[in-house]
C-alpha cells in the first residue's frame, strides 16, 4: 500500500544522476463525437511528429516500437515537484514510487528535470518519502488529488537529440472513487538533450519557425494548430510548453467546478484498479463524459 513505501531516497543514498534538458509540448486532441449525434467527426490534430508541417525525417512508428506504459500522478501544488507512481498495472498495483525535481528553466521554455528517487514502496508514509526525497522543497499538500495517464509513447533518436510523442488518456480518480476518463485525450511532444539550444533548434525547424524566435513565435504556430479543436468541455487544457506536474495541475483545475470533491479527497491509500470495471464503489464519482 501507498502508506507503507520506504522514504527515497534514504539518508545514506545518493542522489540520482541529472537527466538534462526537456522540451515539453501538450496539445489537446478533438473529442470523438457521441454515438448518438449525426455531427462529422472534427479533422484531425496534424501537429505530430511524424507529420508536423516539417516532419524531422521520422518514419511513422511501427506498432513494435511503441511503449505502452500507465502512470498514476499525485498532485503537490507544485510545478517544479513530479511525483509519480510508475508502471502501474490494470489491478492498481505498483512498486514504484519516482520523484523529479525541476531546476532551471530557460525562457524559451527549456526545463532541467533532476530524477531525485526512483525505489520500490516499502515503510513510511507517503508525504515523508517525498519530503525525505526533495527536502529543499517546501512540500505542504498531501498528493491525495491522481491522475492516471494511460501512455502510448513513441522515442527516436534525431540528429542529436531523443524526440518523443506520447497519446495520453486521461483519468482522474484517488482513495475511495473510481477512475473517471476524460472524453479529450492528449499529445505531448518533446524535444530532450545536454544542451537547450539543440532542443530549440529542432523544434523551430520541425514547425518552421524562425531561427531565433521567440516565444510569441511558437504561440502562434500553436494556436494556428489548435483552431479545429474545441476549446471547452470537462478536462480541456490549452496547448501548453511545461512539465508533466504542471499539466497535471491544469486537468484537475479545469475540473473543479464539475467535481469539487477532488479537493475534498481523503489522504492516498492504495490506487483503485486501472480498469473502471473493476472498481468497486461509485461513491465520489462525477459526470465527466
Amino acid at each position: 500500500k501507498y502508506q507503507d513505501c520506504t522514504p527515497c531516497p534514504s539518508d545514506s543514498s545518493p542522489r540520482l544522476a541529472p537527466m538534462g534538458w526537456e522540451l515539453r509540448l501538450f496539445l489537446s486532441l478533438p473529442v470523438s463525437p457521441s454515438s448518438t449525434t449525426t455531427a462529422p467527426a472534427p479533422p484531425p490534430v496534424s501537429l505530430e511528429l511524424c507529420g508536423g508541417p516539417q516532419p524531422l525525417v521520422a518514419s511513422a512508428p511501427k506498432a513494435s516500437e511503441l511503449e505502452a506504459r500507465t502512470d498514476i500522478y499525485l498532485e503537490f501544488g507544485e510545478e517544479a515537484l513530479g511525483v509519480k507512481f510508475r508502471d502501474v498495472d490494470e489491478h492498481g498495483s505498483t512498486h514504484l514510487l519516482e520523484v523529479k525535481v525541476r531546476g532551471t528553466v530557460k525562457k524559451r521554455g527549456a526545463e532541467e528535470w533532476n530524477k531525485v528517487c526512483s525505489e520500490p514502496l516499502r515503510g513510511a508514509s507517503l508525504l515523508e518519502a517525498v519530503r525525505r526525497a526533495v527536502p529543499e522543497v517546501s512540500v505542504t499538500a498531501d498528493g491525495s488529488k491522481w491522475v492516471r495517464l494511460k501512455k502510448q509513447r513513441w522515442q527516436q533518436d534525431m540528429r542529436g537529440a531523443v524526440v518523443e510523442q506520447t497519446e495520453l488518456e486521461v483519468a482522474v480518480g484517488g482513495e475511495g472513487r473510481e477512475w473517471q476518463t476524460l472524453p479529450r485525450r492528449y499529445r505531448t511532444i518533446c524535444f530532450e538533450g545536454k544542451k537547450p539550444d539543440r532542443c530549440y533548434e529542432l523544434l523551430g525547424n520541425w514547425l518552421g519557425l524562425p531561427e531565433d524566435w521567440e516565444m510569441h513565435d511558437l504561440e502562434g504556430a500553436l494556436a494556428a494548430h489548435a483552431a479545429g479543436v474545441a476549446q471547452d468541455g470537462p478536462g480541456f487544457v490549452a496547448p501548453c510548453l511545461c512539465g508533466y506536474p504542471r499539466f497535471v495541475s491544469a486537468v484537475l483545475a479545469s475540473l473543479e467546478t464539475l467535481c469539487p470533491d477532488l479537493d475534498a479527497a481523503p489522504s492516498p491509500g492504495p490506487p483503485p484498479p486501472t480498469s473502471e470495471a473493476a472498481a468497486a464503489s461509485d461513491a465520489g464519482r462525477c459526470d465527466i463524459a
